[in-house]
């Protein structure tokens, strides 16, 4: 029977001044990562974790890691979305929200189904896996989305000529109306996401594929942030970003991650991003039977 054990887990903030609006968690047979939105506007929530991403992302958080093991993440979706939208409904009663700025997070949950590990997800975190006999993997539900968001981090970075400390790109100006009018298509029939959120109807709309269909494995699960060592900086190819966790540990990797984005390339010119640096999550797990 295949079973699965954590090896190592790392979560950095982007800024030291502000909220982790990642989380991660695992049971014996779930593994999982979510990446919370950073808003767009003011705070919409009275919450203790700072922010309304950071809020979300506890909550599901919570829910993945106490849910029924006998329930679908299908059930477990729908659950923390009807969940949020009812605490956004009662905290904006007397005034409404704007859709942009309601509370989104993206996930993916690795989880041992039948000795096969089968993922489960929304949006733009990563999944990598090796192993011996085992075809070095990439698998995300959004898998092109580090592409898009260079592209427009290139063209914002022209107008500004480089990122500044703690600040983002969408902070104003043209850029945050651009995200605006982007994010306030997120979940809607026809829009370019869906997500975890205050729209139970996300539920049906989950990336769903079987990962690794028996035998010892290791993988790696992370948000966009931290894959950026393979996608956005081309440090490391898939198995050799796991080879590297086996080796040096997952702190070894973050501070590689923030040496890159502070001092070798703090303005974002050579890579282009949103912001200089993005909270980062990762889970290093094993496989074995």
């Amino acid at each position: 029977m295949a079973s699965l054990a954590i090896l190592d887990s790392l979560s950095l903030p982007g800024h030291v001044q502000k909220p982790n609006e990642d989380r991660c968690g695992w049971t014996g047979t779930r593994v999982f990562v979510i990446d919370g939105a950073t808003g767009l506007g003011e705070a919409s929530l009275d919450s203790e974790e700072g922010s309304d991403a950071a809020w979300l992302a506890e909550l599901a958080r919570r829910r993945f890691g106490d849910a029924d093991p006998h329930d679908t993440i299908h059930e477990t979706v729908r659950a923390i979305n009807r969940a949020a939208a009812k605490t956004v409904a009662g905290a904006t009663a007397t005034g409404g929200i704007e859709r942009w700025n309601l509370p989104v997070a993206s996930f993916l949950l690795a989880r041992i189904e039948q000795g096969r590990l089968v993922a489960y997800g929304l949006g733009d975190c990563v999944l990598f896996m090796t192993g011996p006999g085992v075809e070095p993997t990439r698998h995300s539900p959004m898998p092109d989305n580090h592409e898009s968001e260079m592209a427009g981090a290139r063209a914002a970075i022209r107008l500004t000529g480089g990122l500044k400390p703690g600040a983002s790109l969408s902070d104003g100006g043209t850029e945050r109306e651009r995200q605006r009018t982007i994010r306030s298509r997120f979940n809607t029939a026809g829009g370019p996401l869906w997500t975890l959120g205050t729209a139970p109807e996300a539920a049906a709309h989950l990336d769903h594929a079987v990962i690794h269909d028996g035998g010892p494995a290791h993988g790696l699960l992370c948000t966009d942030g931290f894959a950026a060592l393979v996608d956005r900086y081309r440090r490391y190819t898939a198995a050799g970003l796991i080879e590297a966790a086996l080796a040096d540990g997952l702190t070894a990797l973050g501070d590689e991650l923030r040496t890159i984005e502070h001092e070798e390339d703090p303005g974002g010119l050579r890579y282009p991003r949103m912001k200089r640096s993005d909270d980062a999550t990762a889970v290093l797990f094993e496989i074995s039977c």
